[in-house]
């Protein structure tokens, strides 16, 4: 070859490998690039799928469970979770509070970390977590069989269930919020007020089905009797009186009890006696003789005398001392009650006056007139109650408008004479009584209940019996039927709370 043709190949070979040194640099370029491109492809997908996961729409549209026929989306299972966790709160909470015990139920922040305290469960989370699925497979089952049947809520229930989802629009404006965050902050990711409202009327259709269904059990009168007189001492209601004397009020506790019990008598010697054992700070407590008076259910007495009480050969009169670590009870037993008599059947409203704090007002006369415009007040409500009510408006019609002025109202049936104040059981209970007799009965505490006599039905003890035994039969039946039902859980269950 010769030196031009070298040269000239050579200065070929030196413009070929620049020529693919720029090449190899532009595809690198390209590579960089493209990475660059997908990288952000990549953040802009995991920062949409980020966003999804946490709407509320994902919420909304995202199955946690399907029982049988039914979908509850996350949402659904969020407002559950919460409603359950708000009673299994309260009811912990109250116990402690009871019985003394430290502590309280966990924040919802903390419930998958913090130990359950019982048997069953690793967290307070697994605990809240069945008792809200238990809680949806038995709205299921009554829920699904309540629109198979094409039953519905009576007008009362339909009243009541429009004041709930009314009234969180209330709550979300103190609140200075829209509903729907309103609902999102109270009960969790992707409830709004159309979430809200679809649970709530499940739920009162559910409830509606479920006490028809506890109706629909039948028994005898023997079988009443026979179940009721097994359990009397539960059922029996037990009249007494009782005072406490504290060790830090006296140098015997024991030996002042023991006098105070030795020198009664009668009921008014009880009565007499607390007013002159009591202490300054609950000596005007005592002034009225019935603040010693108290009736419960043998089922319900905690108190450490309960079983002195319920014990068979009681007789009225009884007294007796019972010793605590803090000091003593005297208790006198006045009668035990075998619920022998007619039920009643009533209708009520019943408006409250709440008394202002007296430290508010500079005076006792400014306290006394702010008093009386309220009490006032309130027993205007009561007359236009009964005005309207009387005047021919239905039950119903006076609930609804008058649902923002009255405490409580109710159509109740099979009512005791434990079950009202007792100048309101007095009024029931008039051999007077006349159905369809309205009044307006005030008590002691400003309470103005406006009322009806429906009539009288069933022996009580045979109501209460009835009560237990249907319960009973209902809690068996809807276990069967939660028990057979199919259920599919989603796969985003770590999503809900």
């Amino acid at each position: 070859m010769s030196k031009k043709q070298r040269a000239a190949d050579e200065g070929l070979s030196v413009k070929q490998k620049r020529q693919e040194a720029q090449a190899a640099e532009a595809k690198a370029k390209k590579t960089r690039r493209t990475r660059i491109i997908c990288g952000a492809a990549v953040f802009v997908v995991l920062a949409v799928c980020a966003l999804v996961l946490t709407s509320g729409w994902f919420f909304r549209n995202t199955t946690a469970v399907k029982i049988n026929d039914t979908v509850w989306t996350l949402a659904d299972y969020n407002f559950e979770y919460t409603y359950q966790y708000t009673i299994v709160k309260n009811e912990f909470d109250s116990m402690a509070a009871d019985y003394g015990l430290d502590g309280s139920l966990p924040e919802f922040t903390a419930l998958k970390s913090t130990p359950y305290s019982g048997e069953g469960y690793k967290t307070w989370a697994d605990y809240m977590d069945r008792m809200t699925m238990d809680t949806l497979k038995e709205i299921t089952v009554l829920y699904e069989k309540a629109t198979a049947e094409g039953h519905s809520l009576t007008e009362t229930e339909m009243i009541t269930l429009y004041g709930e989802l009314s009234r969180v629009d209330i709550e979300a404006g103190n609140n200075n919020m829209d509903v729907d965050t309103y609902l999102g902050a109270a009960y969790g990711k992707g409830v709004n007020k159309e979430v809200f409202d679809k649970n709530m009327t499940r739920m009162y259709l559910a409830d509606s089905y479920a006490k028809a269904a506890k109706e629909s059990f039948t028994y005898t009168d023997a079988e009443l009797d026979a179940f009721y007189n097994e359990h009397a001492d539960s059922y029996d209601y037990i009249t007494y009186r009782s005072f406490y004397l504290s060790r830090s009020n006296y140098d015997d506790v024991m030996a002042t009890a023991r006098e105070f019990a030795e020198a009664v008598d009668s009921e008014a010697d009880f009565a007499e006696m607390c007013r002159r054992y009591a202490p300054e700070s609950s000596a005007a407590t005592y002034e009225n003789d019935d603040a010693s008076l108290s009736s419960s259910r043998g089922s319900l007495m905690a108190m450490p005398y309960a079983s002195w009480l319920i014990d068979s050969a009681r007789k009225s009169g009884d007294v007796t001392v019972t010793e605590t670590e803090n000091g003593c009870y005297v208790v006198m037993f006045v009668n035990r009650d075998s619920n022998e008599y007619p039920s009643a059947n009533v209708d009520y409203f019943m408006v409250s006056a709440s008394l202002p704090d007296a430290s508010l007002y500079e005076s006792e006369s400014a306290y006394n007139d702010a008093t009386e415009v309220l009490l006032r007040s309130t027993e205007n409500t009561a007359n236009a109650i009964y005005d309207e009510w009387t005047g021919g408006k239905s039950f119903s019609a006076v609930q609804s408008a008058y649902s923002d002025s009255v405490s409580s109202s109710g159509q109740l049936a099979g009512v005791s004479r434990y079950d009202f104040d007792s100048r309101v059981t007095d009024w029931i209970y008039d051999e007077a009584r006349q159905e369809g007799d309205t009044e307006i009965v005030v008590t002691d505490s400003h309470q103005y209940f406006v009322i009806r006599f429906v009539g009288y039905g069933d022996q009580y003890s045979r109501v209460v019996a009835k009560d237990a035994l249907s319960i009973q039969d209902y809690q068996d039946w809807v276990k069967a039927e939660s028990d057979n039902c199919t259920v599919t859980r989603g796969a985003f269950k770590g999503f809900t709370r």
